[in-house]
């Protein structure tokens, strides 16, 4: 009884060894971890039915054949297990699995080295009689070692034990899915090769070992948690094999069926059921191979894409450090320029003529605009790194408003321009940043003196309930309705006007930036171009 039930187990371990190499097989033929894993699959097989027919005919030859296939699931163990931690597999390491694989085979097929002789009950089988013997259920066989056995059982644990630290070391590599398939190998690994040492090498070095009747039923645990590594944590593809699974087990259900049909129509009704269900069933696998199909696309242009992502980020943050270091450098020069042209316009240097003083003039005002486009410039990278600081603090709007329009009078002036102010006699309190607001309001103006060739700026101030609208007009340019939509974006400028009217395409984003910080608003309306336009900004009142 107890020989029948280690006979069929051992059979069960044959066909899913089988059916667990071809499924993988199957799902992607040209992979190389599938190929491995199916040979390694197909050799633990081979394995198991050698230990089924000895134990019905057992051979000296048998025998042989089991311990040289036992020990060759080492070496195609490496193959497929380094492609799953991701090492790379050189023609090197290969050929040396090869030949290693080769020794170990061929090893116990020489006389006397490994293997010297089987005994059956009281009847010894000499190495150069390889005749089959039959026993009954009482009779154990009893393995006679060769004196190159302790050594070969040596040199196999060490390449287990190797492969299991391998196998160790990705479980502390990884921390996503992979760790989780690693670890139901291993323990599967463990199960079924601490089992399988134990009864082939282990015990018979000290010769006290039979040939074990379930040796080779230990590979079901292997079996058993790389399938559920596959099915449940997909390792290799989980879709195309289940699909496999479950389109076989239906045909081989029916063909069951058929063949166990007592009628005619019976016969006829199961083929027309197993041809429509392998019909139906190649779409299915079919199908399933042209998602995962798909799905490998998408994941490989999903990692391109984040990989030139990652480059864009680094590129982009060389830009900010390049902008930043230029951006100081050019500031400094500009500035002296600004103050050495201010010393000559005011006199400190001695009387100058009218002439030199308006070039002096225009020097200050042209430095003043250089380092505006610096300083946006700079502003630009303190947002793009989320450092812009802000102080808040209850402020005059009215004031800073009546401020920044005196300051650019002047300019106004000198371009003939009529600069007009409508601004009430009262205070109205924000709670704001006076720098950062100061620096909107100025950009608007400026903006408007920029584009308007003649005509009039009005600078406006109205208030509606808990707010207060500043509105900054002009008969200037215009924007075009093309234009409008964009205004507040990074490096937009009208091309129009960009190669006459000096600028970054940055203030107006800028501008944009802060109002949000300060829970305001900023927008532009326009007719359209030549007629004019009108910046706004919201400011809640304290």
């Amino acid at each position: 009884m107890t020989s029948n039930i280690g006979n069929t187990l051992t059979l069960v371990t044959v066909i899913a060894n089988l059916i667990l190499g071809s499924l993988v097989l199957l799902s992607d033929p040209k992979k190389r971890a599938h190929i491995s894993f199916a040979i390694f699959s197909f050799i633990t097989s081979a394995w198991a039915f050698s230990n089924f027919i000895f134990w019905i005919e057992p051979s000296l030859f048998i025998i042989k054949t089991q311990y040289a296939l036992g020990a060759a699931m080492i070496p195609a163990a490496f193959l497929w297990m380094f492609p799953l931690l991701e090492k790379r597999l050189t023609s090197v390491k290969v050929l040396i699995l090869w030949v290693i694989g080769t020794v170990v085979v061929l090893l116990p097929y020489i006389d006397g080295l490994v293997i010297k002789g089987l005994r059956v009950g009281s009847e010894v089988v000499p190495t150069s009689t390889i005749q089959g013997l039959h026993i009954n259920s009482q009779v154990t066989p009893i393995l006679t070692t060769g004196y190159l056995f302790d050594y070969y059982s040596i040199f196999i644990m060490v390449f287990y034990a190797v492969l299991i630290y391998e196998i160790v070391g990705g479980l502390r590599k990884y921390n996503d899915v992979r760790k989780t398939q690693l670890k139901y190998i291993l323990i599967g690994s463990l199960l079924f090769g601490c089992t399988s040492i134990l009864v082939n090498f282990i015990l018979p070095f000290f010769n006290i070992v039979p040939v074990a009747p379930y040796d080779a039923q230990s590979s079901i645990f292997f079996v058993a948690f790389s399938a559920y590594a596959i099915l449940k944590h997909k390792l290799f593809d989980a879709k195309i094999i289940a699909a496999e699974v479950l389109t076989f087990v239906t045909w081989i259900f029916l063909l069951i069926q058929l063949l166990l049909a007592e009628s005619l129509r019976e016969v006829l009704l199961n083929v027309v059921l197993l041809v429509l269900i392998i019909f139906f069933g190649t779409l299915l696998i079919r199908s399933v191979f042209v998602e995962v199909e798909q799905r490998k696309k998408l994941e490989k242009l999903t990692g391109d894409l984040k990989a030139a992502n990652d480059r864009l980020v680094k590129l982009d943050a060389l830009k900010s450090q390049f902008l930043s270091f230029a951006s100081h450098q050019v500031k400094t020069p500009i500035t002296i320029v600004k103050g050495y042209a201010s010393l000559i316009a005011d006199g400190t240097y001695g009387a100058v003529s009218d002439k030199i003083k308006d070039v002096s003039k225009r020097i200050v005002e042209t430095s003043d605009r250089m380092v505006s486009l610096v300083n946006n410039i700079l502003d630009l990278r303190k947002l793009e790194d989320g450092r812009m600081d802000y102080k808040f603090a209850d402020l005059d709007v009215v004031t800073l408003v009546k401020s920044v329009s005196t300051e650019l009078k002047s300019i106004a002036d000198r371009r003939g321009l009529e600069l007009r102010t409508s601004l009430p006699d009262e205070k109205w309190l924000v709670k704001a940043d006076e720098e950062k607001l100061r620096q909107v309001i100025q950009n608007l103006i400026d903006n408007a003196l920029k584009y308007t060739e003649k005509g009039w700026i009005r600078v406006s101030m109205e208030k509606a309930a808990d707010q207060v609208l500043v509105a900054v007009s002009d008969s200037g340019r215009g924007i075009s309705k093309e234009l409008l939509p964009r205004l507040f974006e990074q490096w937009t400028r009208d091309s129009k006007a960009a190669k006459e009217i000096q600028g970054t395409g940055l203030g107006l984003y800028i501008a944009k930036e802060i109002m949000k910080a300060h829970s305001g608003e900023i927008w532009a309306e326009s007719p359209g171009e030549g007629k004019g336009s009108t910046f706004n900004i919201r400011l809640k009142l304290s």
